[in-house]
């Protein structure tokens, strides 16, 4: 088991006592009462730090597995994807000349006409 899991433990079962000494038990002295509730004050925190410091790390974890799938997944998509996309920019190519052609072929037909569509 993780040493920090180990002493939070302890913390919590030294809490514990101190709770049962410090409520239940009469016949301890008002100064041994203080000092238990210090006690249980001290490991009921550290037991809360831990908590939060071990959630806080498997969140972390999760988050840097998730960006990873999400990098790969990205990645084996361009590369199913790549002879679509080349395949529009290559269609888009030829639509740009071949718009470009019929224009030139419309001036030359007609020069007149050209210039009111541009004006």
């Amino acid at each position: 088991m993780h040493p920090e899991f180990l002493k939070s433990m302890a913390g919590f079962l030294g809490a514990g006592v101190s709770f049962f000494a410090t409520y239940f038990a009469d016949a301890v002295p008002t100064s041994l009462q203080t000092g238990f509730e210090g006690v249980t004050s001290l490991s009921v925190i550290g037991c809360l730090i831990y908590a939060i410091k071990h959630l806080n790390t498997e969140r972390t974890e999760e988050r840097r597995l998730r960006e990873m799938d999400r990098e790969r997944w990205e990645a084996k998509w361009a590369e199913e994807h790549a002879d679509n996309i080349a395949a529009r920019e290559k269609d888009r190519e030829v639509r740009e000349k071949f718009a470009t052609a019929v224009g030139d072929l419309a001036r030359a037909v007609n020069p007149d006409a050209a210039d009111r569509r541009e004006e």
